[in-house]
């Protein structure tokens, strides 16, 4: 995790990577695709619907950001996404949380 300075603005910048079996370049688009799935027999049968990297791309464009990957076959995978995290003031009010 770090910041990052775009146009003048700060953003939070996270990269989650793994070693993996990677992800090779012409599939990689389909991954932010509603139900895209890489169908391979080297790739683990999971039960998921194809949603989670569509809703986290969604997510990450609301807070003015952008998500991408960099992976190499038989090496691994890096996902890499920023945030634009507004400065928010000093609120004129307490939150109490109950005990």
């Amino acid at each position: 995790m770090s910041t990052e300075i775009i146009d003048g603005r700060e953003f939070l910048k996270i990269e989650v990577a793994d070693t993996g079996i990677g992800i090779r370049d012409q599939d990689k688009n389909k991954l932010f695709k509603m139900f895209g799935f890489l169908q391979s027999s080297a790739h683990i049968n999971t039960n998921g619907i194809g949603l989670g990297l569509v809703i986290s791309k969604q997510l990450v464009e609301r807070f003015e950001g952008k998500i991408w990957l960099e992976s190499e076959v038989n090496v691994g995978t890096t996902f890499t996404f920023t945030i634009y995290l507004p400065e928010v003031p000093n609120l004129p009010y307490q939150i109490s949380l109950p005990d």
